[in-house]
């Protein structure tokens, strides 16, 4: 059992390569860099999906004048018919984030683990506070789809379930559990020693997720509760009609007319608050 934690372990003492070095064990190396190669390409195919989420989300608020710069982010290609202006921002903003990764602490990575744990926290809470508030919302009409009875429960048992996985993220990544403060030597004296420094086990994942609701939090009382109306009608059944026929025959001139007429609309509502 201990020869194996140690083969789990590795060489980083951190389970970082736990499951590398596992599937090593039955599968050997060849075995292992192939189920490894797979994961690699899965993940490069989660990341086109995240990347497509991640623009419609940045076009829905920008058409709707939810963040800085919407007139910009919004804006349709007419020759792809996609968002372009929100998929650069998506993907520049993904690659600063990302760069995080290229620091190392005592060849550890504490951003990166710091950006995937807010990540997963994140996405939990994001998928949670939908359910949340159409569950305390008595006048909610359910579509002709739903899980009838059943649906407050399946709700409740989502959103406690999220609350208790979200506790368990804002613990410390691995064990053992030190202070922020100072460091370890292992095998000190030996020339296999090295030293973990205890802030690299620190779990960043809360501060920066309750940062963010306080940031949020105090933008929205100090400024956006003031502008901001909800979701805009991208358009009469007439307009959107004329979108569509001014994209299908190419008629940019037309198109960004349209367009301008929208943005037009959103900030006359916005500054008739």
């Amino acid at each position: 059992k201990g020869a194996f934690n140690d083969l789990i372990a590795g060489a980083d003492g951190f389970l970082v390569l736990g499951g590398a070095n596992a599937l090593a064990v039955p599968l050997g190396g060849v075995g292992a860099k192939l189920l490894i190669a797979i994961c690699v390409v899965a993940q490069f195919f989660c990341g086109m999906a995240s990347v497509t989420a991640n623009s419609r989300m940045i076009y829905a608020f920008s058409r709707d004048g939810a963040i800085p710069g919407h007139r910009v982010w919004h804006k349709i290609n007419p020759k792809t018919r996609t968002p372009t202006n929100s998929v650069w921002l998506g993907c520049g903003l993904s690659l600063m984030v990302g760069a995080l990764s290229l620091y190392q602490a005592n060849d550890y990575s504490v951003a990166f683990f710091a950006m995937t744990g807010m990540c997963v926290v994140g996405l939990y809470i994001a998928y949670a506070i939908p359910i949340y508030l159409r569950l305390r919302n008595p006048d909610f009409v359910q579509g002709q789809w739903s899980l009838g009875k059943y649906s407050k429960l399946v709700g409740w048992v989502a959103v406690i379930w999220v609350g208790f996985i979200t506790i368990l993220f804002f613990a410390p990544p691995f064990w053992p559990f030190w202070p922020i403060g100072g460091s370890t030597t292992f095998d000190a004296g030996t020339p296999d020693a090295f030293t973990v420094y205890h802030l690299s086990n620190f779990n960043f994942t809360p501060v920066i997720i309750i940062s963010a609701f306080i940031g949020v939090g105090v933008w929205w009382l100090v400024s956006a509760r003031h502008w901001f109306k909800g979701p805009q009608v991208q358009g009469t059944p007439e307009e959107l009609r004329a979108i569509e026929i001014a994209l299908e025959t190419g008629d940019v001139d037309t198109f960004k007319k349209l367009e301008d007429e929208e943005d037009a609309r959103v900030t006359e509502h916005q500054e008739g608050h």
